[in-house]
């Protein structure tokens, strides 16, 4: 628990001394903020220090100690005030006891013993009544969040547990980086949880004050804040941007990628359920941004178009583009809808463009007698990729057909052509060039880039990156091989090059592609 701050109240300078000096405070976890002689200083001192356990003085001149902590009490019930008194009256702690007060010391009875256990039982039920506090407050944030102002009684425990309900809120909605997958028959839904951490401990800004977080079902949580000074949402962006920084860093540090979306500022606590689902929707369009993206609620705008409309139409320009699985008509297609995409975005839709075009390169794949990607998925056989970026999936569309297109038209290639392919089949674990292949196959460098272009639609060197990037996936199947390994035997000097054209090719590193096989 945190450092405790005390505070004693006498009408005799000696008397505070004396107690002052009987322990050692800082080694028990208390600190001394604040004395006073008389009920006017300690209460201009109360407003300053917040003490959390007073000792009070019952004689003292004008305001005698039962009615001083009567007043303090009504302003801050939560504190702790220990009695002192030199008398042994029964009226004095019956009285005591009718206000709140459960501690009563004498004077002349006072020892150091007696004083840490005081001390130590004090700090035990703080410790269990900031945990009860604690529980209630993050229960009825959740409550706020899953059924809205529909519970009130969520609405009055929480306004009651924050101290200046008249202030400027905001929240962080922390969401951990989910791939999606193109094939949704195969993606499994888990209900994720961030894992509990402290987010409190990060929060040191002199313009943010950390009011309490909540974690919620498919890998979400919600930090709630307010502002400490009245300003302007521009003025505080800068350090409302460096928290999420923090929190994200925070989340990196535990192995953890987080993307964070930081809400408008409200100043009534009732709002919060709507603009927490609203954000909420607002989250399935990160993937439009990639993982560990910090983004203002502002600047993510949900469609307001016809959405079945949309899609239909997406789907119609696709099937009229694409008349067959072969040609660039497909490439083309992909591009020209994937553009649209960007500007008119939605999960389902890019759900439903993903199946047209997988649907297509099935149909591609079942043509050549080659299973399917149902079939593979049925059998098991097949690791289907995660993406993170609308641009990787695109890309990963464009990839797969033309890899297919290239391996799936040997008959349609001349002999000279053959006899590239099965060179580099062959030696593709080598440091290959044209001007190697073409001296081992006595054909001219510039007329197999010709040649090959034109026959296959492809350079030679991309058909041996496609190549060695197909075999590195089968040996990233096994359990037995490192990655800078891997990059050796496929032909690649260095694993760091090797990760670079490995996720340009897949949308992955081969790090994530051996963690998906996982």
């Amino acid at each position: 628990m945190k450092r405790l701050n005390v505070m004693i109240v006498d009408d005799e300078i000696l008397a505070i001394e004396h107690l002052k000096h009987m322990i050692n405070w800082e080694e028990h976890g208390f600190t001394i903020v604040g004395e006073a002689l008389s009920a006017k200083k300690a209460i201009e001192v109360l407003k300053t220090n917040r003490p959390h356990i007073i000792f009070m003085d019952i004689q003292m001149p004008r305001m005698d100690g039962l009615q001083l902590s009567q007043k303090i009490l009504e302003f801050n019930p939560n504190t702790k005030i220990i009695l002192l008194t030199s008398h042994r009256e029964f009226d004095y702690a019956k009285k005591a006891m009718n206000l709140g007060i459960s501690h009563y010391l004498l004077k002349h009875e006072l020892q150091e013993t007696k004083l840490i256990k005081t001390l130590e039982g004090i700090k035990t039920e703080l410790q269990e009544q900031e945990e009860k506090v604690l529980s209630i407050k993050r229960q009825c944030l959740l409550d706020l969040l899953v059924y809205g102002t529909q519970k009130e009684i969520a609405m009055k425990n929480l306004q009651k547990s924050i101290s200046d309900i008249n202030s400027n809120f905001f929240f962080f909605f922390v969401k951990m980086d989910t791939a999606f997958s193109i094939f949704d028959q195969y993606s499994s839904i888990v209900n994720m949880y961030v894992p509990e951490l402290e987010w409190k401990g990060i929060f040191h800004s002199e313009e943010i004050e950390y009011i309490e977080s909540v974690t919620l079902e498919g890998g979400k949580l919600l930090i709630l804040c307010k502002l400490k000074h009245k300003l302007a949402e521009r003025e505080v962006f800068s350090p409302i941007y460096n928290q999420a920084v923090n929190i994200k860093n925070q989340g990196k540090n535990k192995g953890l990628s987080l993307s964070i979306i930081i809400s408008p500022i409200f100043r009534k606590m009732k709002d919060l359920p709507a603009l927490y689902r609203e954000t909420e929707k607002k989250s399935l369009f990160l993937i439009l941004y990639g993982k560990q993206t910090i983004i203002r609620y502002q600047d993510i705008t949900l469609p307001d178009y016809d959405i079945q409309a949309e899609w239909k139409g997406t789907i119609q320009f696709i099937r009229k583009q694409v008349t067959s699985a072969e040609g660039e008509d497909f490439i083309q297609a992909v591009k020209i809808v994937f553009q649209r995409l960007r500007k008119k975005f939605h999960p389902s839709v890019l759900q439903v463009v993903c199946k047209e075009f997988t649907y297509i390169l099935d149909q591609l794949r079942e043509k050549n007698r080659i299973p399917t990607y149902f079939e593979l998925g049925d059998q098991d056989k097949a690791t289907f990729p995660l993406f993170y970026k609308l641009e990787e999936i695109s890309q990963w569309l464009i990839e797969e057909y033309k890899g297919l297109s290239t391996i799936l038209r040997p008959s349609g290639f001349s002999k000279k052509i053959h006899l590239v392919m099965d060179y580099i089949h062959e030696h593709y674990q080598k440091d290959l060039s044209i001007e190697v292949i073409g001296d081992s196959l006595s054909i001219s460098g510039d007329h197999l880039r010709h040649v090959f272009k034109k026959e296959t639609g492809r350079t030679v060197l991309d058909y041996l990156t496609w190549f060695r990037i197909e075999k590195a996936k089968e040996l990233l199947d096994g359990e037995e091989y490192k990655i800078y390994e891997v990059a050796e035997m496929v032909g690649y000097k260095t694993s760091q090059y090797f990760s670079l054209v490995f996720k340009k090719w897949t949308g992955t590193t081969p790090l994530e592609y051996k963690d998906q096989l996982k």
